[in-house]
C-alpha cells in the first residue's frame, strides 16, 4: 500500500469525523453538556444465572432498570456491557483485573428505550457470535473477566459516564449518576 494513499485516507476519515461532530444535531451536544439524575429516580438490577459455578463455568448475569419516578424517560438502549461497567471483587474484596470489553456492541443516538413510571426492562441484545439471537444473560467474560480461582466474590454494576437518558417529551438530556448502581450479588466457584 502507498503510505500517500494511506495518510490521506487517515487525514480524510479525521476530518470527516470532525465534521461530523461539528454538524451533529443539537441533542447530541446537549448529551455531552447534560445534568446528572440523582440516585433514587431508577433502581438497576442484576442477579447472576445461579448462585455457585464450577470453575470455567460461565458465569452470567442479567440486568434491569426500573423507573421509580412519576416521569416518562428514555434511555439508551444498548447491550449492558455498553450500558454498564461491572465489578467483579474477589473474597476479600480487591478487584479482579479486566482485560477491557471483549465484544462490541452497535450504537445508535436513536437507539432509545422507553420507560413509563412503575416500568422495568430487562436488558436484552444481539449475540455477538451471529448477531441475530437476542440475550439477557450476558457472561461477564463479555466485560473482560475471566474467573481462575475458586473463591466467593462480588459483583456490582455501574452505569457508565455516556448512558444517554432523556424526558419522553424531548429536550433534556441527563446522564445517570455513577451512583446508581446495582444490587450486590454474590457467587461462590468451587473446583
Amino acid at each position: 500500500m502507498n503510505n500517500a494513499f494511506g495518510a490521506d485516507c487517515v487525514l480524510k476519515g479525521a476530518i470527516f469525523v470532525i465534521l461530523a461532530m461539528a454538524t451533529a444535531p443539537i441533542s447530541m451536544a446537549q448529551a455531552q453538556s447534560s445534568e446528572t439524575i440523582g440516585t433514587g429516580t431508577f433502581s438497576i438490577r442484576m442477579e447472576a444465572d445461579k448462585a455457585a459455578y464450577r470453575l470455567g463455568e460461565p458465569i452470567k448475569v442479567r440486568l434491569a432498570i426500573h423507573n421509580n419516578s412519576n416521569r416518562t424517560y428514555r434511555l439508551s438502549s444498548l447491550a449492558p456491557w455498553g450500558m454498564f461497567q461491572l465489578e467483579v471483587l474477589d473474597g476479600h474484596g480487591d478487584p479482579l483485573p479486566t482485560k477491557g470489553l471483549e465484544v462490541g456492541y452497535r450504537m445508535s443516538p436513536s437507539d432509545l428505550r422507553r420507560y413509563p413510571p412503575g416500568t422495568t426492562h430487562s436488558l436484552t441484545f444481539a449475540e455477538p457470535a451471529d448477531n441475530s439471537t437476542v440475550g439477557e444473560w450476558a457472561p461477564i467474560d463479555y466485560w473482560g473477566y475471566r474467573v481462575t480461582e475458586p473463591g466467593s466474590y462480588t459483583l456490582i454494576a455501574i452505569p457508565n459516564n455516556h448512558l444517554a437518558v432523556t424526558l419522553d417529551t424531548g429536550g433534556y438530556f441527563f446522564s445517570l449518576s455513577n451512583q446508581n448502581q446495582s444490587n450486590v450479588v454474590r457467587i461462590k466457584v468451587s473446583k
